[in-house]
């Protein structure tokens, strides 16, 4: 009875065979939460459409002059308003301008203003926020009134007020825009450290002896970094809309300068003998627009880390 319990025992712990070592074993690759985010991008086709289409554009701003023979500013009284041909593209103006030339240089000051005033409305929103949300008591709130006394002016009576004062330029336009533009990247910033800040990897950083600026910029701030640059993403549509409304109402861009907006101004006045003088630049604008808010759609499904 003994020797068959043993002979049992040693059947039932027989080594394995080498081929069926790895049955069960599932390779899964290990990838970085920024690779995973491209992956979920990749897979937005409309995000995918912008990012082509924003690309395009800043390739046209950047050598689309180069290309040209013409000057944004070239006159020629022989060639007015004439329709698109192998020497002038997307045709000419009233005064002869190559509009090719002038939506490429338009391309150059609407693109400008969009992300240079969408970058410093990122710092100054960025600090502030995280400031309010991290100090809290009255601290915030003193610094949330003053917020919501900055919104209670309509954000198109700064920019109209500075380019009264400054002129009708680019600095001018970006010095309206960013007055104001910051407040939603703030309040944006301030509720996500509020949620933050008393999480456990906070409150480990702090028992630690991380300095209160380490803790708000080396750990809220990064946490909070997917609202951050979807946020980012929206200040930019939103600053070359702005840019163009006010060339197009004729307080942007000074003449002979060309932005989308001043383009769309000038042929406003032939839109039923040659309309598609018009299309041009509001075919641009709109493309742009929609392009960044798809963009920005999904870089906020990619950095949803519910979607992982």
């Amino acid at each position: 009875m003994d020797d068959t319990a043993e002979k049992l025992k040693s059947d039932w712990f027989l080594p394995i065979d080498p081929s069926e070592k790895n049955d069960e074993f599932i390779a899964v690759e290990s990838k970085s939460f920024l690779s995973e985010a491209w992956g979920r991008f990749k897979k937005n086709k409309r995000a995918v459409f912008g990012l082509i289409v924003v690309i395009f554009f800043i390739l046209l701003a950047v050598f689309g002059p180069l290309i040209s023979k013409f000057t944004y500013d070239e006159q020629n009284a022989d060639v007015l308003n004439v329709l698109p041909n192998p020497t002038y593209w997307l045709g000419t103006d009233k005064f002869g301008r190559d509009i090719f030339t002038r939506l490429c240089y338009g391309a150059r000051i609407s693109l400008f203003v969009g992300f240079v005033s969408a970058l410093i409305n990122l710092i100054i929103g960025v600090v502030y926020g995280g400031i309010s949300g991290y100090v809290g008591g009255k601290t915030d709130m003193i610094m949330m009134r003053t917020v919501d006394i900055i919104y209670a002016v309509p954000s198109m009576l700064y920019v109209i007020l500075i380019m009264l004062v400054l002129g009708a330029n680019v600095k001018s336009i970006l010095i309206g825009i960013c007055i104001p533009g910051w407040i939603g990247m703030a309040r944006q910033v301030r509720g996500q450290i509020i949620s933050l800040k008393e999480q456990e990897f906070a409150l480990a950083a702090l028992v630690l002896g991380a300095s209160s600026r380490r803790i708000l910029f080396k750990h809220l701030t990064i946490n909070a970094i997917g609202p951050i640059i979807v946020q980012l993403t929206f200040l930019v549509p939103q600053a070359i809309f702005t840019e163009a409304f006010l060339s197009f109402v004729g307080v942007g861009i000074s003449a002979p300068m060309a932005s989308w907006g001043s383009m769309a101004q000038d042929s406003r006045q032939l839109i039923t003998m040659y309309p598609i003088q018009l299309l041009w630049p509001t075919l641009a604008i709109c493309l742009t627009i929609f392009s960044l808010n798809f963009l920005g759609e999904g870089i906020g499904d990619a950095l949803n880390p519910k979607n992982r």
